[in-house]
């Protein structure tokens, strides 16, 4: 089962830095013969299993150590597998600054919990049940992951959202929003579809005056400012789902949150 789920785990090709090691494998004949080996979008879940019959090998290592009188090994062993499996502030993969959108500033080191978490999610959490909330900078993975788990404190439908695939719709309205300085107005037609009705601008996240020039833009086109904290801005968008309001055409249900296309 372990050497099977290994080989399964590689996929219908297998890579390696970037470069193609063999052009088909196992995988590729389950997928292609048999239901259901296509609509699995992780192969790599495979390892799951792995790690499954690698517990039970290891548990069989231990009860034939221990028959033969060799406590003392498995005990080492036990406290090598606890040390291993301790989740220690090592600095590793620690956050990339190269984006794939530009103008963008580094991230902090850092994602905080509780009373430390910036300030601007707890105000979040105070905002009406039906609030809609759309962050900026929008579509640069690194943030919109954050902005995920920051959502677990305030629990409002998020425009912004990360997962293996996006809709269409949130991939244009990434690509409207690099537009605000050229085409302002197909952006703010992307943001009045997006069905939000709040926007926080970070604009710290942006280099020089790009996340003022955010805020001001929205203004222009009827934002007033609810919240500001330190370089976190809140601003209420006009006419919001409820309303009607004639100047807001009709919008679609959000486009996303950590609790939908996740």
């Amino acid at each position: 089962m372990t050497i099977f789920a290994a080989i399964m785990a590689l996929g219908p090709e297998i890579h390696a830095k970037g470069r193609t090691i063999a052009e088909t494998s196992l995988y590729a004949f389950f997928y292609q013969y048999v239901p259901g080996y296509d609509g699995v979008r992780v192969p790599a879940r495979f390892a799951m299993i792995v790690t499954l019959g690698l517990s039970m090998l290891a548990a069989f290592g231990a009860a034939r150590l221990e028959r033969y009188g060799r406590r003392v090994l498995v005990a080492l062993a036990c406290l090598f597998i606890v040390a291993e499996a301790v989740a220690v502030p090592i600095p590793i993969n620690e956050n990339s600054t190269k984006y794939a959108q530009s103008g963008l500033a580094p991230l902090p080191a850092r994602v905080e919990t509780g009373a430390a978490a910036p300030p601007v999610y707890r105000f979040m959490a105070g905002l009406p049940d039906d609030s809609v909330i759309i962050e900026l900078p929008l579509g640069e993975p690194a943030f919109d992951i954050r902005y995920m788990f920051y959502s677990t404190g305030h629990w409002k439908r998020l425009v912004n959202g990360y997962s293996g695939g996006a809709p269409l719709a949130y991939e244009f309205l990434t690509e409207a929003l690099k537009d605000v300085g050229s085409r302002p107005e197909r952006a703010w037609e992307a943001v009045v579809a997006s069905s939000a009705t709040h926007a926080v601008v970070h604009e710290g996240s942006f280099e020089g005056e790009r996340g003022r020039l955010f805020s001001d833009w929205l203004r222009t086109h009827g934002a007033t400012d609810v919240a500001v904290f330190g370089t976190d801005r809140v601003l209420a968008l006009p006419m919001s789902r409820k309303t009607g309001d004639r100047d807001r055409p009709a919008a679609p249900a959000p486009l996303s949150a950590a609790r939908y296309w996740f």
